[in-house]
């Protein structure tokens, strides 16, 4: 298996989480697709377990469980578009368009764009970004003065800047004319 960017984890999440639901539905006997099914990841997903029911009769008030809500991703932009963030509960990165500030050397094991944002994760300290997509272009806004909170972390906009933090105290500051990590 190739290794995962963690910029890209949200939507592999949600990506796993909809396909473990498909092979669940299809009920296959297959034990090479329940080990796929069963395949744990960072998160875990939620997945409703009931009894062997009889199907449903026609006319009959018996009805099949409702399948479970796939976790929403919320993501935003500051009002002057220059800053788009991604939360979700394990995860948080915010990017900028444009910035008077240059990110350091990227790592050696950073084959992609480097330093166009910033992430937080695992509650550990935040670091600059090494990935080939952005979060920039979200059609909500967090308007300056807003704070958006998602699991253990808070994005507050300010027309300063971006400041995402985790319960555990870490966190970024994101602006046009500088950046910290802590």
């Amino acid at each position: 298996m190739l290794p995962i960017a963690r910029s890209n984890f949200p939507s592999l999440l949600v990506a796993l989480a909809f396909s473990a639901l498909a092979l669940i539905a299809c009920g296959s006997d297959d034990d090479e697709t329940t080990a796929a099914a069963e395949t744990s990841t960072e998160a875990e997903v939620p997945v409703a377990t009931t009894e062997a029911q009889e199907p449903a009769k026609p006319g009959s008030d018996q009805q099949p469980p409702p399948e479970p809500e796939p976790q929403e991703l919320t993501a935003f932009s500051t009002p002057s578009g220059n800053i788009g963030c991604v939360m979700d509960p394990e995860y948080v990165r915010c990017d900028i368009r444009d910035r008077s500030w240059e990110p350091p050397a990227p790592p050696a094991d950073c084959e992609l764009d480097f330093g166009q944002g910033v992430e937080l994760a695992d509650e550990k300290r935040a670091r600059l970004v090494c990935a080939g997509d952005t979060t920039l272009g979200a059609e909500e806004t967090l308007d300056y003065g807003e704070t958006s909170r998602v699991g253990p972390y808070r994005c507050t906009s300010a027309a300063a800047g971006m400041n995402c933090q985790a319960q555990s105290g870490h966190g970024f500051f994101l602006s046009k004319e500088t950046y910290e990590l802590y």
